[in-house]
């Protein structure tokens, strides 16, 4: 885990969702990488016969109507809904092959093998009653890398925003093994528990601006500790108060 992931798994209490009434709260924007060996259970594909990856069954899901709400991914603050048409366009690729004289459009569905990154909005927030530090993950957006004809890197397109409330009937009905095939979870277990590793890009603020967008790329380390530590802080003022 990032230092402020790690640190906050330390101090909170794990909820479904935040106390109606806090002292204070902030949102914390993070991505999860599948290039960290703790997050692959959640990027790979078909793990046995019964078994998808957490994008495969979004997918299914979204297809199923029984998702209601869905958001631009690169709208973080979730206030542009898009619908499952375009759901299906934005996850759908189109290539085109050349046979015997005959140009064919091929469509193939992107799968969780596609899938480099997750964005998570999530709420921090310190409860009125025992003092206690809530967090709860409010929304997941998949990511895809886009590469250019050379195949090299060119940057990252978020697909789309789901909320974790809509997703929990079917995320505790997911199955996943991880570590060893003794462990059985699923996904609602491992969210809920923060069970992932993340780096922090953005807290909300007044001005909604990413950390590497006033920061330079050598004090973007040093910015998150002090977030950190302001997080931190702001509990003990609390309990002192």
């Amino acid at each position: 885990m990032n230092q402020l992931s790690f640190i906050l798994s330390l101090l909170v209490t794990s909820l479904s969702g935040l106390a109606a009434e806090t002292l204070w709260s902030t949102q914390v924007y993070q991505t999860m990488d599948r290039q960290s060996e703790l997050n692959q259970v959640y990027f790979q594909n078909v793990l046995n016969n019964h078994e998808s990856s957490l994008f495969d069954w979004l997918l299914v899901e979204i297809d199923n109507d029984n998702i209601p709400e869905l958001y631009d991914g690169f709208d973080d603050q979730l206030n542009t809904p898009i619908s499952k048409d375009q759901i299906r366009e934005l996850t759908t690729s189109v290539y085109e092959i050349h046979q015997e004289e005959i140009d064919t459009l091929i469509y193939e569905r992107y799968t969780g093998e596609s899938v480099v990154q997750y964005r998570i909005i999530e709420s921090i927030g310190i409860d009125n009653v025992e003092g206690k530090m809530l967090r709860k993950i409010v929304a997941i957006c998949p990511v895809l890398e886009v590469l250019d004809n050379y195949g090299e890197h060119k940057g990252y397109l978020p697909l789309f925003y789901v909320k974790v409330h809509d997703m929990e009937s079917f995320l505790r009905s997911t199955s996943v093994r991880y570590k060893n095939d003794s462990q059985q979870v699923n996904f609602w277990n491992l969210l809920s528990n923060h069970y992932y590793d993340s780096v922090t890009y953005k807290v909300s603020s007044i001005y909604n601006d990413k950390i590497s967008s006033y920061t330079k790329p050598e004090d973007i380390e040093l910015e998150i500790q002090r977030i950190n530590n302001l997080i931190l802080k702001k509990e003990e003022e609390i309990w002192n108060y």
